[in-house]
């Protein structure tokens, strides 16, 4: 039988109404907070059945049943909250402020350009996760960014239908084939299925990330000496002729 875990991890804060469209899910779920994650949930009328973490980046809560970390682990938060949804027999899962990559690359970059000045918290966790279909806004020293992303092709058209029907409007739009995006892609080892595979991988590729001395594509001296010496600019004629494309309607009447 199916038991169900939905985990509030400490990302972007959550709307009620998106909570709401999950609320026989959660209803029916163990709740997880991961660290300030306790704070989205409170917000949104979720009680925690559980709250862990180090607690680096919120306060404490006073809560009967909580897990403190050390900060120095080898596992972010919200995936000391994913183990304990496999441990406690979960197999299926619902998560709520947290996949990035792509998205997240380019919105380093976008930040910097559009501002002018250096970001110094380069982690956009808000666009992160495995949730078929999530929504970000990112602010902009005043401008609201939003973006839409979907992984599977069936929770692309639940966005697409979104943007048609009027229901939500977003500035980028990022859409991928494969569940969680490359990490679950034909290219790699098969997971047939097993969400903790996925999961793992994406958290190693969070920690290489991190560790990297250089984390922003724009600084990249191959990428920066490729535009000097021939692309030009971004969106330059040479740029835009190599490096964009078109999608045409191929479907046979």
């Amino acid at each position: 039988m199916t038991k169900k875990c939905t985990i509030f991890s400490g990302g972007e804060a959550v709307s009620a109404q998106c909570v709401a469209e999950y609320k026989p899910f959660i209803d029916d779920s163990l709740v997880i907070s991961a660290d300030k994650g306790y704070k989205l949930a409170q917000a949104v009328g979720v009680k925690s059945d559980i709250i862990m973490g180090d607690f680096d980046s919120a306060e404490k809560p006073v809560f009967d049943n909580i897990e403190i970390f050390p900060s120095e682990k080898d596992d972010t938060d919200l995936m000391l909250a994913i183990k304990q949804g496999f441990e406690s027999g979960c197999d299926d899962f619902l998560i709520f402020g947290a996949t990035g990559g792509v998205m997240e690359a380019a919105l380093r970059s976008v930040y910097e350009i559009y501002t002018g000045e250096s970001l110094k918290n380069v982690n956009f966790e808000q666009v992160r996760g495995l949730n078929g279909v999530r929504r970000a806004t990112i602010n902009l020293n005043g401008f609201e960014l939003k973006v839409g992303i979907a992984h599977g092709l069936g929770n692309a058209r639940h966005l697409l239908e979104d943007i048609r029907n009027g229901h939500n409007e977003y500035h980028v739009i990022e859409i991928m084939a494969c569940p969680g995006g490359c990490i679950g892609g034909g290219g790699q080892p098969l997971h047939h299925g097993n969400s903790e595979i996925l999961y793992a991988r994406a958290n190693a590729l969070y920690r290489e990330d991190a560790n990297k001395p250089l984390r922003k594509s724009h600084e990249n001296p191959y990428i920066k000496t490729l535009y000097e010496e021939y692309l030009g600019k971004p969106l330059g004629e040479i740029s835009e002729t190599l490096l964009h494309t078109h999608y045409f309607n191929k479907s046979m009447d």
